[in-house]
């Protein structure tokens, strides 16, 4: 029996912890479609704070229904606030479920583009099942 723990769940995001699976679980709504910059500053700082409390080595991203096209300034800003923390809690693997928006996609993809550099990897899916695999594989 898998015990999810339901961390966040808010107009933006919903953040659960699989203490069986060790892996923080993050699903963006398409209601961060009306999210300003603050707002998903705000998001991120949710994240973080459940990543710094849980440290899981697995953290998988469902940006499927993520509406919110992350400029690069925000990208500068989450990987300088992000990558340390990851680091950090040494998480492993961060697979993404992408978004089919292109332009959600791309900015996406442009700010996890340095996770090398941090140690962690980074992997992008279409299906939750196929990502699930490779974080556990």
């Amino acid at each position: 029996m898998k015990i999810i723990t339901t961390l966040l769940d808010n107009d933006f995001l919903s953040i659960e912890y699989l203490a069986e699976l060790e892996m923080l679980k993050i699903v963006w709504k398409q209601e961060s479609a009306t999210m300003n910059e603050e707002g998903f500053k705000v998001q991120i700082h949710h994240l973080l704070e459940n990543v710094l409390l849980y440290t899981p080595p697995y953290i998988l991203a469902n940006t499927t229904n993520m509406q919110y096209t992350i400029t690069p300034k925000l990208q500068e800003w989450n990987n300088n606030l992000a990558f340390p923390i990851f680091k950090q809690v040494k998480v492993k693997k961060l697979a993404f479920i992408i978004s089919e928006d292109i332009f959600t996609r791309v900015s996406i993809e442009q700010t996890f583009d340095d996770s090398l550099e941090s140690g962690l990897i980074t992997s992008y899916f279409d299906k939750e099942e196929t990502a699930l695999d490779w974080l556990f594989e």
